[in-house]
């Protein structure tokens, strides 16, 4: 049996095929067929050992579906470390219930993804009360990794440096816009939101006479 590979749904096949350009994997394609009722039959290509499954969790309810059941299948085929690298990773919003009766998503959701793997890998994991991804999965192994040495690189390749100001939507952004602006030797702004529903958001910037002229990142 090969140690490790490298495997993707057909959703997220693009960004499947950078990450094995840089770890020098393969690709291996996870098969789902949807039945007429809107069951799944996963279906995973040969095992290894180590099985890197590669899933972007935007919209995810069916996301994670198939991720157990390819979970299941992966270790019935012999694999003995299943690791996620899940670039967004969902429901980590919700980390207390606000109002009487609401789950709390971010726990609910961590168990399901510990019971299925054994190292979960993300991207700037979405966490406001809790301050580490370790909090989050405290019984498994987690990666939270951050972006903003990349994106300073790539936003300095642009021209942006000094000069330009860092402007965050709110004021949970800060933690965000802080690394960049500090990558970029740059300064900051965040804003304050006022949401009156999912899809009806206003964001309020301080009057700043410096902003005006100036290379914005937003």
């Amino acid at each position: 049996m090969t140690s490790v590979a490298l495997y993707s749904f057909a959703h997220g096949a693009a960004g499947a095929a950078e990450l094995g350009l840089a770890l020098g994997l393969d690709v291996r394609q996870i098969d789902i067929h949807t039945f007429p009722d809107g069951e799944s039959l996963v279906r995973v290509p040969s095992v290894t050992e180590t099985a890197i499954v590669y899933c972007p969790l935007d919209r995810p309810n069916e996301k994670l579906v198939a991720l157990m059941l390819a979970a299941d299948a992966f270790r019935r085929g012999g694999a003995r470390r299943l690791v996620l690298v899940a670039p967004y990773l969902c429901y980590m919003r919700q980390d207390k219930a606000f109002h009487a009766g609401e789950a709390v998503s971010q726990q609910a959701v961590s168990r399901f993804l510990s019971a299925c793997f054994d190292r979960v890998v993300t991207v700037d994991a979405h966490l406001h009360r809790v301050s580490s991804i370790g909090e989050v999965f405290p019984e498994i192994e987690a990666d939270n990794l951050l972006a903003a040495k990349a994106i300073a690189h790539f936003a300095a390749a642009q021209g942006h440096g000094r000069e330009t100001i860092v402007l965050g939507p709110d004021e949970e952004s800060i933690q965000w816009v802080c690394q960049l602006a500090d990558e970029l030797g740059a300064s900051y702004m965040v804003g304050h939101k006022i949401r009156r529903g999912d899809r009806d958001v206003e964001i309020e910037f301080p009057d700043d006479p410096e902003v005006a002229g100036n290379p914005v990142l937003v």
